[in-house]
């Protein structure tokens, strides 16, 4: 049994890189100038700091 939910969401993304060439920069370069050319205020993510714990670090004070 087929989902058309996601049957359209294949097709939308095949769709999607066939046009813009069929590489995915292609496709980021396509999407990036669409998100230029759209007028809309475009807001640059803030960097966060990683908090000690994270990716396996030792959370243990050492001294």
């Amino acid at each position: 049994m087929t989902d058309p939910i996601l049957d359209e969401l294949h097709e939308t993304r095949r769709r999607l890189l066939e046009d813009a060439g069929g590489t995915l920069e292609g496709l980021a370069a396509s999407l990036q100038e669409r998100q230029r050319s759209s007028g809309r205020q475009i807001l640059e993510a803030r960097r966060t700091i990683r908090c000690p714990g994270e990716r396996g670090e030792s959370t243990h004070l050492q001294g």
